[in-house]
């Protein structure tokens, strides 16, 4: 990697150091002492370790199972089940440190609108913490808030003095501490400052919170300026660090986030845990010396250095270093070049995270998010000036400044500058088209002006809230283009109405997205009710039936549309849905021989929950069985055929998958998502473009030599960083791997060929061979840079061949000639069709040069012998042809120009429309309406023809929304 890596300009703040990600340092500059940011990363994790954590690496910013959150915005995410179900068997310690990749750009946690504009907000950062998972040592808050005191003023050297710290009004332990052992006065605030809970449900754990300040003022130290002023109210003070001390749970529902009524808590039962949160960047801020900014640390000035010197060699340099807005109207600009600088950077490395733990751009959910990031980073580029592809060229400054803390920035920084690329020209597209719309519309809108008052007005026209909302919700074109073009056409924009579809839409969008996964929003109470107080067993690897205990059972109230009841059993046979995978149905039968038809199973707190269709019959049964029959078992039983035909499926995607980076390469091809139902398979990929009929071919024939083989499907579990050593792959970057994972493996007996290595949680076949056969029916696009394959196997492939032969019988039989001469005869038959239409379009035009019109009717004698009228006969009117259409202008033109050239000082119009429904009374009446309100006259008639004049000329500004006005009223 180091000797890989791109050497860029280094910022003018730090021209004395070395920024190359894979060396660490820590200089002297000016007489201080600089510590990067890499540094910091890195004596930060060395700190804990040292002090008895363990150092978990980042996970994705996907959430792993949790569709409650649309990324992971924190570092305690990964650990939220742990706090949750303490009692849930895990493998890792209770003493975590972390350094986690965060994004907030969706939801609740969004901080993309002020990114640029504000020099503190960024909407991907680095979240250094360290936790202790219940139970957490007796001595919990004095360790954890000596080991925070330690690290930054031993490991990063800041000034002891300049640290202030603030403490729960009800936290008189944590205040003691900081007095006894730290001399310091902490001061006391409300829950809106220093208390924090995991949600507003019942049953979430939460605690007060002590937060730590650094203090940038320049009074003396020791002198009394700003002694009672609290940190969150004092501007010279920064947040710097939150330790956050988990000892409650509330058992009401919280009417806001910062609630504090003792009455509604009581301790935690599995004990209290730590969770530490300090944003890296922020920290780096104070460190450096330059906490005014975040875009002022080293790593961000390498980036904006780079960038500044990318988009000079293609647009004015002076733009790039202005502070103001340049004049030129061909490169307009909404803000200072800085900002674009800085929303292009934050966003560039937002992107490209994203991008590189497997999200690919989209129109719904996460992928959304994505595209709005992207396009928004161009934005900034298009109104610098930019009119070319250019964010791939900025990439190697994400792999300098990021690429040695996370290793898949470099993995897949191809996929990574295709995705960018291709986003970047499908908006580029999106930008002509937007402003082709606008322009068409101004031309053809009388605005909120009348036009009998000389087309013209003092006040100024506003574009349809609708249009504008549209032109951005379904095409994609940003507001701040809309606006930019709107004011140099002289229109103005209702924001307000903009604003409220806006908010209309985010609404149907939040409604859609908790339907998407309703059961993850059961209250916590009913979960309680639900689920034990440890993971359930999963029986469905080894059976398919199983004598099972009822754990719980739970129904929203207030859910009237789903009506589901969740159900938990122990053990489980039934697969939950997860790894693209669906879930298991079946059935659970009572002692009674009653049954409830199981619609499907789905993972809650690492636990498998059987879903059932609500009905009193069911619901009665189970409040039986929970009084009466609880010692007895209630058989489960899963529905077989769909469980092998699912099998089928998944085992043939993992062939598949291995199939795609064998013919198109390992390097380009990354799973981008999957499907494995009974019924099909379907796998999306990252490939920039579609592959050619001969790859198919060649995959498709390649899974089916594997399946023919006979190979066998084995499973074994193995120490996760074992297991990606071996080869394995990680199918789905959205899963959250245990230390210890299952591994599927196709390979030959000996071991010397292997087919595939996977980790992977589904169910398979045993051999191969069980898939046959094996077909692929669709090959498409799914976004920009993803591709989707469908396929079918076992007994739906079977169906689908036999119905194909079907049709090519049929198809035989109606062309007369045998099946295997179908191909031919059909291209006889394309070819035949198409030399018959070329013979009609050539009547076509003969008739229409032969063919002519009276001419018009009520115009002096001088006019009528000098113009003759070409017109097209109702047989030719209903025809596409281009040549006939084009003849009928030229004719229209003509008479048009003749009566100019006659009375050059007169606004002179002509109405045509097609015989079939324009008649010679309604062209005429037609005309004299218009001609009536625009105070002009009609002149002559004639056949769907008729022509008007007004009294004088018409400003040239103007004729082009007069026309566009003429035209609606016309066809009105």
């Amino acid at each position: 990697w180091r000797a890989a890596a791109v050497s860029l300009p280094v910022p003018s703040s730090v021209r004395s150091v070395s920024l190359l990600s894979g060396h660490t340092m820590c200089k002297w500059m000016n007489g201080k002492r600089f510590i990067s940011t890499n540094m910091i990363r890195e004596k930060f994790t060395d700190f804990f370790e040292e002090n008895g954590f363990s150092h978990l690496r980042s996970v994705s910013v996907i959430p792993a199972n949790d569709p409650t959150l649309l990324f992971t915005s924190a570092g305690m995410v990964p650990f939220k089940e742990n706090i949750l179900n303490p009692h849930r068997e895990t493998s890792i310690n209770n003493r975590i440190t972390t350094v986690q990749k965060c994004i907030r750009a969706g939801g609740k946690d969004c901080d993309l609108e002020n990114v640029g504009t504000s020099r503190r907000h960024l909407s991907f950062f680095e979240m250094c913490g360290f936790f202790q998972l219940p139970p957490a040592s007796a001595d919990y808050k004095r360790e954890s808030i000596n080991l925070a005191m330690q690290f930054l003023t031993k490991e990063l050297r800041l000034d002891h003095r300049r640290i202030k710290v603030t403490v729960h009004e009800s936290d008189h332990e944590t205040k003691e501490i900081w007095a006894r052992d730290h001399g310091k006065r902490a001061y006391v605030c409300n829950s809106e400052h220093n208390f924090w809970s995991m949600g507003s449900e019942a049953g979430l754990p939460c605690g007060p919170c002590t937060e730590i300040y650094y203090d940038f003022s320049d009074h003396k130290l020791t002198g009394t300026a700003n002694k009672d002023v609290a940190p969150p109210d004092d501007e010279n003070c920064l947040e710097i660090w939150n330790l956050v001390f988990m000892q409650y749970k509330h058992h009401g529902l919280l009417r806001s986030s910062y609630d504090w009524e003792p009455s509604l808590w009581e301790k935690l039962d599995a004990g209290h845990c730590v969770d530490t949160g300090m944003g890296l960047e922020r920290l780096a801020s104070v460190v450096q010396g330059v906490h005014n900014s975040n875009f002022e640390i080293d790593s961000l000035q390498t980036m904006i250095s780079h960038t500044r010197s990318v988009l000079s060699s293609i647009i004015d340099k002076d733009i790039l270093y202005a502070d103001f807005n340049h004049p030129d109207h061909e490169r307009p600009l909404v803000h200072e070049a800085s900002t674009s600088l800085r929303i292009i950077v934050d966003h560039m490395r937002s992107a490209s995270v994203m991008i590189s733990d497997g999200l690919t751009a989209s129109a719904t959910g996460r992928g959304y998010v994505l595209r709005r990031i992207i396009r928004r980073m161009i934005l900034q580029t298009y109104l610098l000036g930019v009119r070319e592809p250019c964010l791939s060229q900025l990439y190697p400054s994400v792999l300098q400044t990021l690429g040695a803390a996370y290793p898949e920035l470099i993995e897949r920084q191809q996929t990574i500058c295709q995705l960018l690329t291709q986003e970047e020209n499908l908006f580029h597209k999106v930008i002509h088209h937007g402003v082709k719309v606008l322009n068409e519309y101004t031309e053809n809108s009388e605005g909120c002006t009348s036009i009998s008052n000389q087309l013209a007005s003092s006040n100024r026209p506003v574009l349809p809230p609708k249009l504008v909302f549209s032109l951005y919700d379904s095409m994609g074109f940003p507001m701040d283009l809309t606006s930019l073009y709107a004011k140099k056409l002289g229109y103005d924009i209702d924001f307000k109405a903009v604003n409220q579809l806006l908010e209309e839409q985010r609404e149907r969008g939040r409604q859609s997205w908790k339907n998407l996964c309703s059961f993850s929003f059961l209250r916590n109470d009913l979960r309680n009710s639900l689920l034990p107080g440890e993971e359930t067993t999963f029986s469905g690897y080894q059976r398919t039936r199983e004598h099972s205990k009822l754990i719980g059972y739970a129904r929203d109230d207030n859910d009237n549309e789903t009506q589901n009841i969740f159900i938990c059993i122990d053990p489980c046979p039934f697969y939950a849905e997860g790894g693209g995978q669906i879930g298991d149905k079946g059935y659970l039968q009572f002692g009674t021989g009653e049954k409830i038809e199981i619609t499907k199973c789905v993972k809650m707190n690492n636990s498998n929950i059987l879903v059932a269709k609500y009905s009193e019959q069911s619901w009665k049964r189970l409040e039986d069985y929970e009084r009466f029959g609880k010692p007895n078992f209630i058989q489960a039983v899963v529905d077989e055929e769909t469980r092998q035909q699912a099998s089928q499926n998944h085992t043939a995607t993992h062939l598949l998958n291995s199939a795609l980076r064998k013919i198109l390469g390992d390097s380009i091809v990354h799973q981008a998502g999957s499907y494995v139902g009974p019924d099909r398979l379907r796998f999306d990929f990252t490939f920039p473009n579609a592959p050619s009929k001969e790859q198919l071919q060649q995959i498709e024939k390649l899974v089916r030599a594997n399946i023919r083989q006979n190979f066998p499907v084995e499973t074994k579990l193995q120490p996760y960083d074992e297991a990606i050593a071996s080869g394995a792959l990680s199918l789905d970057s959205c899963e959250k791997y245990s230390d210890t994972v299952r591994v599927v493996e196709i390979a030959d007996e000996q071991k010397e060929r292997i087919v595939s290595r996977e980790l992977c949680g589904g169910t398979h076949v045993k051999h191969t061979s069980a898939i046959a056969p094996f077909i692929i029916v669709n090959e498409s696009s799914v976004a920009a840079g993803v591709r989707r394959i469908e396929a079918l196997t076992g007994e739906a492939a079977e169906k689908h061949i036999e119905e194909n032969l079907a049709r090519m019988q049929l198809l035989s039989g109606v062309l007369g000639s045998p099946v295997s001469e179908i191909e031919i005869a059909a291209k006889q038959l394309i070819a035949k069709k198409k030399a018959l239409e070329q013979q009609i379009a050539a009547l076509k035009e003969k008739i229409l040069l032969q063919s002519r019109e009276p001419p018009l009717c009520g115009l002096p004698p001088g006019e009528l012998e000098e113009m003759k009228i070409h017109v097209i006969r109702n047989e030719i009117e209903e025809t596409n042809d281009k040549k006939a259409k084009k003849a009928e202008t030229n004719n229209l033109k003509t008479i048009l120009q003749k009566l100019c050239k006659q009375d050059p000082h007169c606004t002179h119009i002509l109405l045509k429309g097609k015989t079939a429904i324009c008649t010679d009374s309604t062209a005429k009446e037609k005309l004299e309406k218009l001609m009536s309100f625009l105070g002009g006259s009609v002149r002559g008639s004639g056949k769907n023809f008729a022509i008007g004049q007004l009294p004088g000329p018409v400003d040239e500004s103007c004729v082009k929304r007069l026309t566009g006005w003429l035209r609606k009223k016309i066809l009105t």
